[in-house]
């Protein structure tokens, strides 16, 4: 897909050209790439959708009873003490209040 994009934004001449197709098509992998790791990146600001973030978060709101409980129950855990703290900056981040 991202070489299609990249494809359009060359002139029509230089469209048909093996090299610049498959130098193209070479960055649109990395781009797909880049593309998933930013993704994954904007997934660990929400609490809802955070993974390996969930760590940082518990640290930073000192929650450490952590060990062998589910994602749902740390993100629950983690949504309650923001909210309980008074850092309304975080409820921004869950959609609380």
């Amino acid at each position: 897909m991202n070489k299609d994009i990249l494809i359009q934004a060359i002139h029509k001449i230089y469209r048909e050209d093996k090299w610049l197709n498959d130098l193209f098509r070479a960055a649109g992998v990395e781009l797909e790439h880049l593309k998933t790791y930013a993704e994954e990146i904007e997934a660990q600001y929400f609490t809802d959708t955070a993974t390996w973030n969930l760590d940082i978060m518990e640290r930073d709101l000192g929650l450490t009873e952590k060990k062998g409980k589910e994602i749902a129950d740390r993100r629950s855990a983690i949504i309650a003490k923001w909210r309980t703290s008074g850092k309304s900056r975080y409820c921004a981040f869950t959609g609380g209040s």
